[in-house]
C-alpha cells in the first residue's frame, strides 16, 4: 500500500495509520459514505463489505510488515485490525458531529491513543507505538 510508504520515515505505527486513514478518507469520503449507507440497509451488502474489510486488513498488515520488518505477522495484523476498527467508527462520529470523515477519523485516533496510553499495549514494542 503506497499510502503507508508515503508517510515520513521514522514515523511511529500509530502516526502512519492516522495519516494513511486521514488521506484515505479525504480521497474516498463520498464513496465510503455511499457504501456505508447502502450496506446498513442490506445484510448481503454488509457481508460483502465485511469480507472486503478482511482483505484490506490483510493487505494493510503486509504493508506494515514491509515498512516495519521487525513488527512480526501477529502484531502487524493487530495494528491492521485496530486501524479498520477505528475506520468503522469514523462515519458515526462524523454524523454525530457534522464533521468530515477525515476529521472524525482523527478524533477517533485521538481517543484511541488516549485510551491506549492509559494502559499498555501487550505484545507491541513501545518503540513502535
Amino acid at each position: 500500500m503506497q499510502i503507508i510508504q508515503a508517510v515520513r520515515p521514522g514515523a511511529r505505527i500509530a502516526e502512519v495509520l492516522r495519516s494513511a486513514l486521514s488521506a484515505w478518507f479525504t480521497e474516498y469520503a463520498e464513496l465510503f459514505s455511499a457504501v456505508t449507507s447502502l450496506s446498513e440497509t442490506s445484510p448481503s451488502l454488509m457481508a460483502a463489505f465485511l469480507l472486503r474489510f478482511a482483505e484490506w486488513e490483510r493487505r494493510l498488515a503486509e504493508a506494515l510488515r514491509a515498512r516495519y520488518p521487525g513488527l512480526g505477522a501477529e502484531n502487524a495484523l493487530i495494528w491492521a485490525m485496530i486501524a479498520f476498527g477505528l475506520l468503522r467508527l469514523a462515519p458515526p462520529f462524523a454524523s454525530l458531529r457534522g464533521s468530515s470523515f477525515a476529521d472524525a477519523a482523527n478524533e477517533v485516533f485521538d481517543r484511541f491513543e488516549t485510551l491506549a496510553m492509559a494502559g499498555h499495549e501487550p505484545g507491541i514494542d513501545p518503540a513502535q507505538r
